[in-house]
């Protein structure tokens, strides 16, 4: 059977170890975890601590506030007129390749 790894590497508190005090046995204060405390608790505290978001100018607005330009709504129909009438001339060639081939078959079988 294999041995999982520990979510988290623990090491003893060093408050307690530098006291001087006796050690007691506490669950809660006997090991601490290693590594980045994990994002801010609020918006509040990530300014205090100077978090800034590199991202936030690209970042889409959603919600009540979200607005979308009427070129990109033009852009966005015109585009999407574009990609339906290719599809379709692509469609419509691949039949007239069919007809005339076949055509040009059955004029040979005919002889």
């Amino acid at each position: 059977m294999a041995a999982f790894a520990l979510a988290a590497t623990v090491r003893q508190d060093r408050w307690q170890a530098a006291s001087g005090r006796p050690e007691v046995f506490n669950l809660f204060t006997k090991a601490t975890r290693i590594g980045p405390d994990g994002p801010p608790d609020s918006v509040r505290a990530a300014r205090r601590a100077g978090y800034r978001d590199p991202l936030a100018p690209h970042r889409a607005i959603v919600g009540p506030d979200a607005h979308t330009p009427w070129y990109i709504r033009f852009r966005a129909v015109v585009l999407l007129i574009l990609i339906v009438a290719a599809i379709g001339a692509g469609i419509a060639g691949v039949t007239l390749l069919l007809i005339a081939s076949g055509r040009f078959f059955l004029e040979l079988l005919a002889g």
